[in-house]
């Protein structure tokens, strides 16, 4: 970057960091966003992680907390961990793909004593590392298997049901498209995800508003177009967050996929 390039929602980090997002020509930043969002999503995601075991030095970012932010923390998914398993039960779901695991730091203390098989995806192998490492401490000892994918291009096993929570959130309207077009077209029963009922998708990525390229978040209601999925079977009312899109009214939602 030149020097002089205009530094854009960064006054929360160091003034050395390496991870602000410097831009000279907005048009042009937009252009390359749009065109390599993937790439950049996926190498924000470690930086954010990087960022957060740097300023506190350990795996925690606070008490019963987590690098993949305060939605993972233990504090937030209180309620969560305990209706979780109550659904799971209700509805017959023994194999679960969880595609944004982080670093196991809530699920592992959820009973998933009906869960025969548990699948975690994480687009930061360090966070893959961590998850594996702490896969015997899961209530009900499922069989588990973590491997490092990135949502945005591959392709969904055959499994109950696959859980997406606060990882949406992070994509825009195309992507979120995409990824829901290919989960409709496997062989999943479910998809518990992350639903936030009062809003409009009304919704533009703008990389110039955030500290890291590659990263956004926004609220997304995925019962309203584009994405229409029909009203969900049942949900699971989430806690409310500290910050930013997690103080919205938000809700863990379970969609049948398949008539």
């Amino acid at each position: 970057m030149a020097k002089g390039s205009k530094i854009w929602n960064a006054d929360n980090l160091p003034a050395d960091s390496a991870f602000k997002f410097q831009v000279t020509d907005a048009a042009d930043i937009l252009k390359e966003a749009s065109e390599n969002f993937v790439h950049h999503q996926a190498e924000a995601w470690r930086q954010v992680r990087r960022w957060a075991d740097d300023q506190m030095e350990i795996v925690e970012v606070q008490e019963g907390g987590s690098p993949n932010g305060p939605g993972a923390s233990l504090a937030l998914t209180e309620h969560l961990r305990t209706e979780l398993p109550k659904l799971l039960r209700r509805y017959a779901i023994t194999s679960l793909l969880d595609v944004a695991c982080g670093d196991l730091n809530w699920m592992r203390h959820v009973d998933l004593s009906m869960i025969a098989n548990y699948f975690g995806w994480d687009i930061d192998e360090e966070l893959i590392i961590r998850a594996q490492t702490r896969a015997a401490e899961m209530v009900g000892h499922p069989h588990t298997w973590f491997e490092v994918r990135n949502v945005a291009e591959t392709s969904f096993p055959n499994v109950d049901c696959i859980l997406a929570r606060h990882i949406l959130i992070h994509f825009p309207n195309d992507y979120i498209t995409a990824i829901l077009d290919r989960i409709r077209d496997g062989h999943a029963t479910y998809l518990l995800a992350s639903n936030f009922p009062d809003a409009t998708n009304d919704f533009v990525y703008d990389p110039t508003r955030y500290a890291w390229m590659g990263y956004m978040e926004r609220p997304v209601n995925l019962e309203l177009p584009p994405f229409n999925l029909k009203p969900a079977v049942a949900a699971i009312t989430e806690q409310s967050g500290p910050a930013g899109v997690l103080t919205e009214n938000h809700e863990l939602a379970l969609y049948r996929l398949h008539a």
